[in-house]
């Protein structure tokens, strides 16, 4: 083992220490999020691939749950797994530079990102897989760089190894796209010129890599057909939800409001003309809908809450209302039922009874001038907070969900949780003599939206319905309140401070079993934890007071290197991954910037931590690449 090798596995195993004290965050009610990964890696653990069939079963990419239960089969923790692996795809990204010493002085600071142990990033989340997987990509764009003078039989591995990693990306996260461009840039560099003379030499190579990627997805949509009946990977990229959506969405409204793709008005007045929307109106222009406009209220500030549901938000409106109106029994009666409204919708607008846009088929608004100088702004921020480390910082939090939830999510995971907070547990029984009951939740300003589990579902002979309802909320402010809701409407609101054992509201009786208000014992302090915690915020305040700095030498660093790689036609590994590394950071802010002006909140520490360690190495990269093309200028 060489004494660089030797160093970098020092680094690593220093930062590991320093992470296994780290606990992460258990959400066990974020049911659209962490909950959902854990509900299918436990589907997959006992054998039953993502589990029986519903709504949410496939609206994400199943890497990330597939990774969950391996961890958890081979009894791993989950952060020590996902930290190993992130400093596997940068040291081998590294040594295959042969950097020496400043390879080691990358490596240590790519392995102090101060974004590893930010706030945001301990949970159980998807981009903890995404962000390795994304540099393990690079890395294998270093290799592909390394060895195309070699024989075309010995590059075999590497082009099967890239294959594997695009595979995987592209069915972690939807948005897979945005490596496109670098990995086209990284193709074109590494084949040189000239090109057309390489590209018939190494066009097999290509051909191989990307039958790869195509083979392994076409492996997981093979295996949804076979529980499913349907072949997309992802419900979000099945061409008739899209379709639906953007039906939905080219209707014009009354009165234009930026992130609103479908406001109620239109819900009403597509309903008059489209039998498939008739049936969902009742939910996204009802208390459905309440509960998904109070989110996107509370993320973006607006008070009084208008009640209507921004385009972040939709898009699981759109999914919960056809699952409460009854057509995501299967997943082929979910597609046939959106391939329906769609073509409802659509025929209404070509015959002029909808005024509506041009056809659509994406989830990207009608286009309209502002959002271009919108999308430049928050690109402005995403600069801003990447460059100075804005979003670094760890503070403690509380974990949530009900007590057998959470604790079984921390065996699943092991390692150190944050404990839960403080929650309230309503538990009971609704008595209804009008319609049916379809939902019973809480609702308020200090926790959102929960909604309830419902069972024992029962009717007697004078029409009363009864239905027995569990909900856990951590929301303890006077505002919050428990709402029963029919297939038309709200039944009954009912305050906190109003419960009782039994309360009559209208036609609805609450009878409540149990009412518990509790908080986590606190464990007690533990000074190893207090250490590694000041030591993790200090780390974040060096790079933030270091970032800007940083940042400003290294771009001026790699522009004379750029130039002087084309003045005397050289190009260095580190040159070309620069450029490689910055085309792809370009383009997933610009893409985040144009959803954050047009759609949904992407300007944020989670959707940009993916390119963190790209820039963290372009930092360190920069200098090298000039001082290698000075050399062989």
């Amino acid at each position: 083992m060489g004494r660089h090798t030797a160093a970098m596995l020092t680094i690593a195993a220093m930062q590991m220490w320093l992470v296994s004290t780290v606990p992460i965050q258990v959400l066990a009610h974020a049911a659209y999020d962490d909950g959902l990964f854990v509900r299918l890696a436990i589907s997959l653990l006992r054998g039953e691939w993502l589990g029986e069939y519903d709504s949410l079963t496939l609206v994400k990419g199943p890497v990330y749950p597939m990774w969950l239960a391996a961890i958890a089969w081979l009894g791993l923790p989950l952060l020590l797994a996902q930290d190993a692996l992130y400093l596997l795809a940068g040291g081998l990204l590294l040594r295959l530079l042969r950097l020496r010493w400043a390879g080691v002085v990358i490596f240590a600071a790519y392995a102090l990102n101060p974004m590893l142990t930010s706030t945001e990033q301990l949970r159980i989340i998807r981009e903890d897989l995404y962000t390795p997987l994304v540099v393990l990509l690079m890395a294998l764009v270093v290799w592909w760089w390394r060895w195309r003078e070699r024989p075309l039989q010995s590059r075999l591995l590497p082009a099967v190894a890239l294959g594997a990693v695009v595979s995987l990306l592209w069915m972690t996260r939807e948005e897979g796209s945005w490596l496109l461009p670098p990995l086209a840039l990284g193709a074109l560099l590494c084949l040189g010129t000239p090109l057309l003379k390489r590209l018939l030499r190494d066009g097999a190579l290509v051909g191989l890599a990307a039958l790869i990627a195509w083979g392994g997805t076409q492996a997981v949509a093979l295996i949804n057909k076979a529980h499913y009946g349907v072949t997309e990977v992802v419900a979000f990229r099945e061409p008739a939800f899209i379709a639906a959506y953007g039906a939905l969405s080219r209707i014009e409204h009354d009165a234009w409001r930026r992130l609103i793709p479908v406001p109620r008005e239109v819900v009403r007045r597509g309903a008059k003309h489209s039998p498939a929307l008739a049936d969902l109106a009742p939910y996204l222009d009802g208390p459905m809908a309440d509960g998904w406009a109070t989110e996107g209220c509370r993320h973006y500030g607006e008070t009084p809450c208008r009640g209507e549901v921004y385009g972040g938000w939709f898009m699981w409106a759109l999914r919960g209302a056809t699952a409460l109106a009854g057509h995501h029994g299967t997943a082929t009666e979910a597609r046939d039922f959106y391939r329906q409204l769609a073509g409802e919708i659509d025929i209404a607008c070509a015959d002029g009874r909808l005024a509506c846009s041009a056809p659509r088929h994406t989830f990207v608004p009608p286009y309209r001038v502002e959002y271009l100088f919108l999308a430049g702004e928050r690109g402005l921020e995403g600069v801003r907070r990447l460059v100075t480390f804005s979003d670094a910082g760890l503070t403690p939090v509380e974990s949530t969900g009900r007590v057998l939830d959470h604790s079984l999510i921390a065996d699943l995971i092991g390692g150190p949780t944050f404990p839960r907070g403080r929650t309230v547990w309503l538990r009971g029984s609704v008595l209804s003599t009008q319609n049916r009951i379809a939902a019973v939740d809480s609702l308020g300003t200090s926790d959102g939206w929960q909604q309830a589990e419902l069972t024992n579902r029962r009717r007697f002979a004078d029409g009363t319905q009864w239905v027995d309802f569990d909900v856990q909320t951590s929301c303890v402010a006077p505002d919050c309140r428990l709402r029963v809701i029919g297939e038309y409407g709200v039944l009954g609101t009912l305050r906190f401070d109003e419960i009782a054992e039994r309360v009559e509201l209208g036609a609805v009786t609450v009878l409540f079993a149990d009412l518990i208000d509790s908080r986590d014992r606190l464990a007690p302090r533990d000074p190893r934890r207090d250490l590694v915690f000041a030591l993790i915020n200090a780390n974040a305040q060096a790079w933030r007071t270091v970032g800007g700095v940083a940042a400003g030498l290294a771009l001026v660093a790699f522009v004379v290197a750029l130039v002087l790689a084309v003045r005397w036609r050289r190009l260095s590994g580190e040159t070309m991954l620069c450029l490689v590394i910055l085309a792809g950071i370009i383009v997933r802010l610009a893409l985040l910037a144009y959803m954050d002006a047009t759609t949904l909140p992407a300007i944020n520490a989670l959707y940009m931590s993916p390119i963190v360690p790209l820039w963290i190495l372009f930092l360190g990269l920069a200098p090298l690449a000039l001082r290698r093309a000075w050399r062989e200028r």
